[in-house]
């Protein structure tokens, strides 16, 4: 069973400042308790790789709690930013609870060619359950949605942080 969800939004800020609220839009949220770069570099292209491995709240459903038994989900993240072509690629996936469920998703940040205040974000993640049947189906369904909700309060948080960095440079000049 495979559940699979494509989104796409526009960010009304340049590609610059997405970019960097990027790297910040996990600060104070409620449900990441830990947030650790276990990866940065550099490479000859100028290209700036990211592993961050997060440490998340589960918040199952009491149905559920007794097929998954852990209160905390590790997530890795791997992000690139390419400002030559002025790209963020992010893909992250579960590290534990792989032998119930696999979660995964794809982000794509580039800049508009249209409007360079502009910033063009798609994303698509991929829910597959590996126990069958009914439970399966629900474990799908239940989760789904879910990713999809933090996907928009990630876009929430993306866009409080761009109007913060721009209010931070008012401030400055």
């Amino acid at each position: 069973m495979v559940k699979e969800v494509l989104q796409q939004h526009s960010f009304p800020h340049a590609f610059e400042v997405v970019s960097l609220s990027f790297f910040h839009k996990y600060e104070g949220h409620s449900k990441i308790h830990r947030e650790d770069i276990i990866n940065r570099h550099v490479d000859e292209n100028g290209c700036l790789h990211t592993t961050r491995i997060l440490h998340c709240a589960a918040g199952l459903p009491r149905v559920l709690k007794r097929l998954i038994t852990c209160n905390c989900l590790y997530v890795m993240e791997y992000s690139v930013v390419d400002p030559a072509n002025r790209q963020l690629k992010v893909s992250t996936r579960n590290l534990n609870l792989k032998t119930r469920v696999e979660a995964g998703s794809k982000s794509l940040y580039t800049a508009s060619k249209e409007d360079p205040n502009t910033t063009n974000y798609q994303l698509q993640f991929r829910v597959t359950a590996k126990v069958g049947g009914m439970v399966g189906r629900y474990l799908e369904n239940w989760l789904a949605p879910r990713l999809a909700g933090n996907a928009e309060t990630g876009q929430r948080r993306l866009i409080q942080g761009c109007e913060r960095l721009k209010e931070l440079y008012r401030k400055v000049r």
